[in-house]
């Protein structure tokens, strides 16, 4: 009986079973880093853009007169700020 136990190969149900709850912990402690990790790239790639918003709208300013969506006929999105909504 032992000759045949050792001429089997593969695993048992519980090494399997182990490896995969190590993978789960693993997971569990790797992708709230992973995420932080995304959002970081995310607002340092979009930082730049941002802070040229307000140095365009000055710009704007100065070479019309008035602020962007300023006018009359203004953004539905001015308007729903000014809502509240």
């Amino acid at each position: 009986m032992r000759a045949s136990r050792e001429r089997q190969r593969g695993f048992t149900l519980i090494e399997l079973m182990v490896v995969v709850s190590i993978i789960g912990v693993l997971s569990i402690l790797g992708v709230p880093h992973f995420r932080a990790y995304l959002l970081d790239a995310r607002l340092s790639h979009a930082a730049p853009y941002l802070t040229d918003i307000p140095a365009r709208n000055r710009m704007h300013f100065i070479e019309t007169g008035t602020y962007c969506c300023g006018d009359d006929k203004e953004d539905t999105i001015v308007s729903e700020l000014r809502a509240g909504g």
